[in-house]
């Protein structure tokens, strides 16, 4: 009973954030291209796939995990292939919770553990198809161990090696990881830990970094291309609205409500429990400082730069949320410490704000290529054309797509490169034209075709349309199935 009482609280957030999670997996539909990269290049004969993963943008252990997964369970059905996901987002918020409990206070551990629960792009990214559940359960055992090392003196060879091994899946997980160790370097700076501990930091780290730089090096040769300046990331998200440092950080809590009464009142809020975090921090002990120093850093360096120069998407920011999470959480149990009652109040208050978020994520399906496939497949003759954009979506289309009608990806570039390799190389590239080279390719591909179904990930009205207009085609129907990707069909038919 005393297990229980003292645990009560992380049951009950487990068994929330399980519920919420469990429910968006059952009902989120097909893979999509991200989704669909991870399990296609996973799937390839081995020296393909080897290749190619030197090709991809991000380091290879999601998808060498997921080659070993797909072998045990013998399917690609969506739901088991995002099962692992799952099970590393759930064990991240334990594990948040103990480490907060541990080096913290109970207060916090439950303040972060709840927004960690209800943050609807942890829901998202937790019954995802993608290594960012992973890249989140590394990051918070590294900081585990990292504390356990330098403020509870575990130094034994034991720790270390488990503190570098976890360390090294975390680099192997996603680009975003190098924060982690720079960040952790920095910390060393006012740690100040003695020459033997250091050498030893320094060692496992140079280690590290040289087999991390084994596959970094061919996989930045592969890129260098004046194309790579084009990354969508860089115009994507917020970035394409003007986004900022603290529209990155409240999007961390949730990103489904965003206009501008509700963006301004949750700055507000945020900003006065990290003030509330800051004014604690004078009351504190010398050893106390030190560990919330580390806790800032984890938790601001990473999206600060990224402000900084421009990449806005949130996701590559989802390793600092729980030290964000954390920071809330500090800030929320100094705010609320006189009154214990007022503590309670305001934990579900701020529960009460994430929930309508964390809800609509939970239960709405992202996407499914099912509509626009049985559709087509409903619809097609033996002179129908398939064109879609970004050309990599054929990937994903092609999984589900069992008709006979040919599909045109929108490639502009001169290279005899296979799907494949164009994926692997380009997939992240934005491909820069004009209405006249667009015009051209799209006249050799609709000779003799007299029914289009133009895929496209928006529902703009764009040259590909004013194209087809001049030539005499008229839009006879459009589909967008809604969701969290927005792709949309187009059907046109020769007047």
């Amino acid at each position: 009973m005393t297990f229980l009482k003292k645990y009560c609280p992380l049951f009950l957030i487990l068994a929330l954030a399980s519920a919420l999670r469990i429910h968006l997996l059952l009902v989120r539909g097909t893979f999509w291209f991200d989704e669909m990269f991870s399990v296609h290049f996973s799937s390839l004969p081995l020296k393909d796939a080897l290749r190619y993963w030197m090709l991809e943008t991000n380091p290879p252990f999601y998808t060498f995990f997921l080659r070993f997964w797909l072998a045990l369970i013998k399917t690609d059905n969506e739901l088991l292939v995002r099962l692992p996901s799952l099970i590393a987002g759930i064990a991240s918020i334990a594990l948040l919770y103990f480490f907060a409990q541990k080096f913290f206070s109970r207060r916090a551990a439950i303040v972060a553990s709840l927004f960690f629960a209800l943050s609807d792009i942890t829901i998202f990214l937790n019954t995802e198809a993608r290594g960012y559940s992973f890249l989140v359960f590394f990051a918070i055992l590294s900081f585990f161990l990292y504390f356990e090392t330098f403020f509870n003196n575990k130094k034994t060879w034991g720790w270390w090696l488990a503190y570098f091994l976890t360390n090294a899946l975390l680099l192997s997980t996603h680009l975003t990881a190098l924060s982690v160790p720079f960040g952790q370097a920095l910390c060393l700076v006012l740690l100040k830990p003695n020459k033997t501990d250091l050498k030893k930091w320094w060692l496992g780290h140079t280690i590290i970094g040289l087999l991390w730089l084994c596959w970094f090096i061919p996989s930045i040769i592969a890129k260098i291309d004046p194309a790579s300046l084009t990354a969508w990331y860089f115009s994507g998200d917020m970035a394409a609205n003007n986004g900022n440092l603290a529209i990155l950080i409240v999007s961390l809590f949730f990103t489904s409500f965003h206009n501008l009464p509700f963006m301004a009142f949750a700055i507000a809020i945020l900003a006065w429990l990290i003030y509330q975090y800051a004014r604690n921090f004078k009351a504190l002990n010398f050893e106390q400082k030190k560990q919330r120093a580390v806790l800032a850093i984890w938790a601001f360096l990473l999206p600060a730069t990224g402000a900084m120069v421009g990449v806005l998407t949130v996701k590559f920011y989802i390793l600092a949320a729980p030290a964000l999470y954390l920071v809330v959480g500090e800030g929320l149990t100094a705010g609320a410490a006189k009154y214990a009652k007022s503590f309670w109040w305001a934990l579900a208050a701020a529960g009460l704000f994430l929930l309508p978020s964390a809800l609509l994520t939970s239960t709405e399906a992202t996407f499914s290529w099912r509509i626009f496939t049985n559709y087509i497949e409903q619809n097609e003759t033996k002179e129908s054309l398939i064109m879609i954009t970004p050309f990599n979506e054929e990937l994903p289309l092609k999984q589900y797509y069992r008709g006979q009608t040919p599909i045109a990806g929108l490639y502009l570039r001169d290279d005899n490169f296979s799907l494949d390799e164009r994926i692997a190389r380009y997939n992240w590239n934005q491909q820069t034209t004009n209405k006249m080279a667009l015009a051209e390719w799209t006249e050799k591909k609709i000779i003799g075709t007299k029914k289009i179904f133009y895929i496209q990930p928006t529902d703009e009205y764009d040259w590909m349309h004013q194209i087809l207009k001049k030539h005499g085609w008229k839009l006879h129907k459009k589909i967008q199935p809604g969701g969290f990707i927005n792709i949309c069909l187009f059907e046109f038919r020769k007047n």
